[in-house]
């Protein structure tokens, strides 16, 4: 029975060989399967970044039936963009600015420079996107005036636990504690994932035929602040996320546009730090050899003021009988308006003939321009698809801060958190759609 014999002897060999393989397993050694790469990940929808912005894409394409997944490194609230408020958008429909009146405003902020179709957008979306933020969340807005809505019952925390909660719900899945390093498009200019850091450092891919760029602008990011805007100096209130979005669109050689312009606001320093300034009424801005009244100044005419005199700085002056009684403020307070002028190097004649009483007692503070908002980055068409070499990259979307060029030359306030929503939306619907079809 030759046959069975060699049937047998190879029966025996098999098992012998795999009784091998076990013990390599055992016995410390690596084996074969320890060398594999680990599992790419794979869903339709793959977002970069946790912004409002990010969230608001996420649960939206979640909401189309996409599988989504979300990639960020630690998590970032956009405290100062809810701190500003949002486009006019109440219940009294009389006292809110009509579309056409905000999208007048929004140009007229923008001088002249920015997009059309966007100005369009939000001024025809903003109403009916913060009414379905405020059903999702439980968000409440104030009208503050006909151009502004407040928040007024949640925190910042409060907001994004409701989004990020939302988009659980949904089944959407977010890895936490992940760095992105670039982006996947094929030769055809069509998105395919991206690859990143796992744990353990361990490079890994995630595959989705839209990918959505969505966590903030670079003044967070020392090295490309430096590389792309040398001269800027950039709000601390704003240094947050990490700026892997840009990292990965420049790696890819996506279109950037006004990678130096910004949006500025005035800070004042305060034990050695730089914050967001505040300032009582009857201030005085100092700035080269203007004296500018700031009362009915917004912030960002403010920053215009400094950023056109010498070394984009100045002094905030006010004297302490302008002041109600309930004022507290903390600024260094000077016995007369020369001790002022002395201890901040300040040599203007006119300073001390704008007081009637210059013996008063005055408080003052130094005050610059900073960077508070990046008006420049990616290039997006109407869909809010990336450009690389004026064609766009199917799949490929930017949405938020890191879409560059929309505003122009200026941010109205309450427009970049309407903005996160509104684009939010869109986005995450088309990237559900592409994915779909």
């Amino acid at each position: 029975m030759p046959g069975k014999k060699v049937f047998i002897t190879g029966l025996l060999a098999v098992l012998l060989f795999m009784l091998l393989l076990l013990a390599a397993g055992c016995g410390g050694h690596d084996s074969y399967f320890r060398d594999e790469q680990p599992t790419p990940l794979s869903s339709d929808v793959i977002v970069i970044g946790d912004s409002t912005a990010a969230l608001v894409a996420a649960l939206e394409a979640s909401r189309h039936g996409a599988s989504v997944l979300v990639f960020f490194d630690q998590q970032h609230m956009d405290s100062w963009l809810f701190d500003e408020g949002c486009l006019a958008a109440g219940d009294d429909e009389e006292a809110a600015a009509s579309p056409a009146e905000l999208k007048e405003a929004l140009m007229a902020f923008g001088g002249g420079k920015g997009q059309s179709w966007h100005y369009n957008l939000l001024a025809e979306n903003t109403a009916s996107d913060l009414a379905w933020l405020c059903r999702e969340t439980g968000l409440e807005l104030a009208l503050e005036s006909p151009l502004l809505s407040r928040p007024v019952n949640l925190s910042v925390e409060l907001l994004y636990e409701q989004l990020y909660s939302a988009a659980l719900d949904e089944g959407v899945r977010f890895m936490a504690g992940t760095k992105v390093l670039e982006l996947i498009i094929e030769d055809r200019n069509i998105a395919a994932g991206i690859r990143f850091n796992g744990e353990n450092e361990t490079v890994r891919e995630a595959y989705a035929p839209a990918v959505i760029l969505a966590d903030g602008g670079i003044l967070s990011h020392e090295a490309l602040m430096k590389k792309l805007a040398p001269a800027v100096g950039a709000a601390s209130w704003r240094r947050g996320q990490v700026g892997m979005g840009w990292q990965a669109a420049m790696r890819a050689g996506l279109d950037l546009v006004d990678t130096n312009l910004f949006s500025y606001a005035p800070a004042i320093e305060e034990n050695g730090s730089w914050i967001k300034a505040r300032w009582p009424a009857g201030t005085l801005l100092v700035a080269g050899d203007s004296l500018v009244p700031l009362d009915g100044l917004t912030d960002q005419e403010v920053a215009l003021q400094l950023l056109n005199c010498d070394g984009q700085s100045g002094h905030l002056v006010v004297a302490e009988s302008y002041l109600g009684s309930d004022t507290n403020l903390s600024w260094p307070r000077f016995a007369g308006i020369d001790a002022l002028m002395k201890t901040y190097h300040i040599d203007l004649p006119s300073l001390r003939l704008w007081y009637l009483q210059p013996w008063d007692y005055f408080y003052g503070i130094p005050v610059k321009a900073v960077a508070e908002y990046c008006l420049g980055g990616i290039a997006v068409n109407q869909d809010g698809e990336a450009l690389r070499r004026g064609e766009r990259v199917q799949g490929l979307y930017a949405v938020g801060e890191i879409a560059g060029g929309l505003h122009g030359e200026g941010l109205m306030p309450g427009a970049a958190f309407s903005e996160a929503v509104v684009w939010g939306r869109i986005v995450g619907r088309n990237a559900a759609e592409l994915a779909q079809r």
